[in-house]
């Protein structure tokens, strides 16, 4: 009850209520206390304002005296008696209505005259009836006419306003008691609809703190300040919930950027650490090679240590060379020089120069190779892309390989399959790293591999914006990439 009482809801109640009663009360203090007297004294007044209007050209006729004061006979209880200065009844309400404890001072003596005095301007004076102890509102007056003075009374008893006064309090009080009643339900329901969007904004701010940004207070179209309120409060869980999503949105990218950051971090150490484990050995032998010919050392074979050194440079020179030209595309410092080309020719032509080496290892190449697959490409890197492939495939192949190109909708795939050992799924994802060998017991060999020729060709697909892919198909490796047609 008591949190109740602390809501403003429960305020707004108490307050409307107690106004309510307030007025109610005061209302009925009114007509206890002080509305007989105000009847009172507004009926003194009428008394003397009849008086007033009776006297003004007065005419000594009952039908003058009747068309003044009858109207005031039905609605006030009026009484009236009219007589000269014999005791002569000129005019008086009907039979036995008149207080007889008013007639009675209107005596005439033996002098014959008026016992109690009479004025032209009168006053009001409560006449107490000695009979039955009932009072009245009583006016006395004298009008002066051409057959002499007459004399006026006028009465109204208090009985009939004070019956109309206790009639009225009851019904004033039987009135608040059904207002005070409909008072409150009206009060509640107001309370209780002014009170709603208060706590759904509460309920909506409580969600807004817990980060909650679901629930929007409803639009109760006004344009009161509990509206723009809500309008408020809706715009700012929008703009929260904006930024927030904005923040979160940073945060991920920023994780992002951390974790490619991280990756680039371990590329670039395992980078350095292959390129300083393929430069050791070169490095080694140079030194060791140039050493024993400054010591000129009788009975060594010079021309061999020559070969070798200048073998080893060449070595190191190819392997420098290509981490330049990769290390140049890839941040965009080569520019791709587009001209349209047929693949399969090209193909063709790569086929022809490396079939010596194939044979040299007695692996058999064979080739499916679509018409007129015009490109519009790079066509240098394109060959050294193909190149790899073959290189690749001549290189872990036995005893044959499979060349094709296809059309698939707006591209051309070159692929490329050798039989052999295949490859595990963790490999197949890695062998388009630098320096990655599927056989990690295999080292530098005369076919000079340094694990970067699969790293060239996602170089240089990339750089076409192309696809390449490998797989493992029958007991072949197969490995390809796509470009799009000319």
């Amino acid at each position: 009850m008591i949190t109740i009482l602390r809501t403003i809801k429960g305020k707004m109640i108490i307050l409307f209520t107690s106004v309510l009663f307030t007025v109610l009360a005061l209302q009925i203090a009114f007509n206890v206390f002080f509305a007989e007297n105000v009847y009172i004294n507004g009926r003194q007044k009428q008394m003397i304002n009849i008086y007033n209007q009776l006297s003004t050209n007065y005419v000594a006729e009952r039908d003058y005296i009747y068309k003044n004061i009858n109207k005031f006979e039905d609605e006030i209880n009026l009484r009236a008696l009219v007589f000269d200065k014999h005791g002569n009844i000129i005019y008086q309400t009907l039979a036995g209505d008149v207080n007889e404890d008013l007639i009675i001072p209107y005596a005439i003596n033996k002098d014959g005259k008026i016992i109690n005095n009479f004025t032209s301007s009168p006053q009001v004076s409560m006449v107490k009836s000695y009979r039955n102890n009932t009072e009245t509102i009583a006016v006395r007056g004298s009008i002066e006419n051409i057959y002499g003075d007459h004399y006026v009374v006028l009465e109204s008893p208090l009985s009939a306003i004070t019956e109309a006064t206790e009639t009225l309090n009851k019904f004033v009080i039987f009135i608040s008691t059904i207002l005070m009643a409909l008072g409150s339900l009206i009060i509640y329901y107001f309370a209780n609809r002014l009170s709603k969007p208060v706590l759904e904004i509460n309920d909506v701010a409580k969600n807004v703190a817990n980060m909650d940004f679901s629930k929007k207070v409803s639009d109760r179209h006004t344009n009161d300040e509990l509206a723009t309120l809500a309008k408020n409060i809706n715009f700012m869980s929008d703009q929260l919930e904006s930024m927030i999503y904005d923040l979160k949105v940073a945060n991920i990218e920023l994780k992002k950027d951390n974790d490619i950051r991280r990756q680039i971090d371990d590329m670039r150490r395992d980078f350095i650490a292959n390129v300083s484990h393929e430069l050791k050995t070169p490095l080694s032998l140079l030194q060791g090679y140039s050493e024993m010919l400054k010591g000129d050392i009788v009975g060594i074979d010079k021309d061999f240590y020559y070969d070798v050194i200048i073998d080893e440079s060449q070595h190191m020179n190819e392997l420098v060379k290509r981490l330049l030209n990769i290390s140049s595309l890839e941040n965009g410092l080569t520019k791709l020089n587009y001209e349209k080309f047929d693949m399969s020719e090209l193909a063709l032509w790569i086929i022809s120069k490396n079939d010596i080496l194939a044979r040299d290892k007695n692996i058999e190449i064979k080739h499916n190779l679509s018409k007129n697959a015009f490109v519009f490409a790079d066509k240098l890197f394109i060959e050294q892309a193909m190149t790899n492939f073959l290189s690749n495939a001549i290189t872990y192949g036995q005893e044959k390989i499979e060349i094709e190109i296809t059309e698939h909708e707006d591209k051309y795939m070159f692929k490329i399959k050798n039989d052999g050992n295949s490859i595990s799924d963790g490999d197949l994802e890695k062998v388009w790293d630098s320096f990655y060998r599927t056989d990690k017991s295999r080292t530098r060999s005369k076919d000079k591999n340094f694990g970067l020729g699969l790293y060239i060709v996602k170089t240089i697909i990339n750089a076409h914006s192309g696809n390449f892919g490998a797989c493992n198909e029958d007991n072949q490796v197969a490995f390809w990439f796509e470009i799009e047609k000319e």
